[in-house]
């Protein structure tokens, strides 16, 4: 299911796929699992088969410097939510469509 549910397939009919055709799918679902959750790149593009770091031009990507006003926001939020933080534990960010002025749970008071 973790190939079939993200790419809308039921699995009765990944089920009536070639066998080939499945394992393919498979192999390439755990192939893109295996990326780094933080830069999306895999081991091997960064280091040879003995674990050594590849030279310089050979690497999939460089790195630039963007500012994401979105980025730029939630960082602000966080740093607000740990200077009121009552001793909370748990406590997460998450995004909310809209402005905050038209937000039904920014203006009611929350309940536990």
């Amino acid at each position: 299911m973790a190939y079939c549910g993200p790419h809308g397939i039921a699995l009765s009919v990944f089920l009536s796929w070639p066998e080939m055709d499945q394992q393919a799918a498979l192999m390439w679902q755990a192939y893109e699992s295996s990326r780094c959750s933080s830069c999306a790149t895999h081991r091997e593009d960064w280091v040879d088969d003995a674990g050594r770091a590849l030279r310089m031009g050979r690497h999939p990507q460089h790195w630039h410097q963007e500012v994401c006003p979105g980025c730029q926001s939630k960082q602000r939020a966080a740093k607000n939510a740990e200077q009121d933080a009552d001793g909370t534990r748990g406590v997460v960010l998450v995004a909310a469509h809209g402005d905050v002025t038209h937000c039904p749970s920014c203006s009611s008071p929350t309940t536990t």
